[in-house]
């Protein structure tokens, strides 16, 4: 049991490194041809999204400093897009830097996951095969063996937190040992060594939370969901890489639930995405905005997230500007 823990405390907590891409490669699936129609459903959802694409974004009022919005991709180099090298020259200029996590919380859950197996076993164990298709169940087997995850253990493993574990490609995770700090940290290092105060929005159960805390059936479904619309992980991670690249945000997100819907027609694959999105997204933007609006008011603050949170009308850049303040693109 200790091994299994630790295993899964490593997988979760890893410090996934920069240049991924150098050891995930392509994949073997091109999505635009492999599924043309999710990948035109995605383009006129995306395309009908506010604030769909942009990385960087500079709030400004009349008599403050400016403060900025970075959205990052978190496995890769700050410095390998034109908006991370951006993103770094403002930075300088700041006197605070927000991020999802305060510093030392990575080893804080690690440290958690190891100890507290109420946070990982599940309470009502089943075979994951009455309740996973094959193809589904194939797909899970396939990604948690190369985690390094024996597939008798699955079962015992809550849905929710199996769903978090096949976020990270195995092959980012193969990289980790021999490259530096991910995005997010670099971005901390940086200020960190510039002296300017960096506060964490949210805390990792909270965040781990929206994942191992819902009823039994929602995890299911989320894993379902995760599993559906990851059909090659080293594809979909090249993807969203090169999506992420062109400031495409929201794409992200729909070629992936466009995907899912195609393997699983109906509505319980569309209001599992809807739920997820809310909560992954809407219910902590609007609690991210209320944390960072008394900065906002002194000037001078960067707000470093997933670059998820920035578009849609509860994205950060709406909410921001529903404040008061000018909210305008620069990458």
């Amino acid at each position: 049991m200790k091994h299994l823990l630790s295993a899964i405390a490593i997988t979760l907590a890893a410090v996934v490194p920069v240049k991924v891409m150098a050891e995930c490669g392509t994949g073997e699936i091109d999505f635009e041809t492999t599924y043309p129609n999710a990948w035109k459903k995605a383009e006129a959802k995306s395309s009908a999204t506010l604030n769909a694409d942009g990385l960087l974004w500079k709030v400004s009022k009349s008599g403050i400093a400016p403060s900025y919005l970075f959205g990052t991709f978190h496995t890769e180099d700050v410095n390998a897009t034109p908006a991370g090298r951006a993103a770094l020259e403002q930075l300088h200029h700041q006197r605070m830097v927000f991020f999802e996590l305060g510093a030392g919380m990575k080893a804080e859950m690690q440290a958690a996951l190891v100890t507290d197996p109420s946070l990982i076993i599940a309470q009502e164990p089943a075979p994951l095969f009455t309740w996973l298709s094959d193809t589904l169940a194939a797909r899970l087997k396939a990604q948690t063996t190369a985690l390094g995850l024996p597939a008798q253990a699955l079962p015992a493993i809550k849905p929710g937190m199996l769903f978090a574990m096949i976020s990270i490609p195995p092959c980012a995770l193969r990289a980790a040992a021999t490259m530096g700090a991910p995005m997010n940290d670099q971005v901390r290092q940086v200020a960190e060594a510039a002296g300017i105060t960096g506060i964490g929005l949210e805390n990792w159960r909270d965040q781990l939370g929206l994942f191992i805390d819902k009823p039994l059936a929602e995890q299911r479904s989320l894993l379902r969901l995760g599993l559906a619309a990851n059909p090659d992980p080293e594809a979909a991670y090249s993807l969203t890489y090169r999506l992420y690249q062109q400031c495409r945000v929201q794409m992200i997100w729909e070629i992936s639930m466009a995907i899912a819907e195609a393997l699983i027609p109906g509505d319980k694959v569309i209001s599992t995405g809807v739920k997820l999105w809310k909560d992954l997204i809407v219910e902590r933007n609007h609690a991210m905005a209320t944390r960072v609006t008394p900065a906002l008011a002194e000037g001078g603050a960067m707000i470093v997230v997933g670059a998820l949170h920035l578009p849609s009308k509860d994205g950060l850049v709406a909410l921001i500007s529903k404040l008061g303040y000018t909210v305008e693109r620069v990458m």
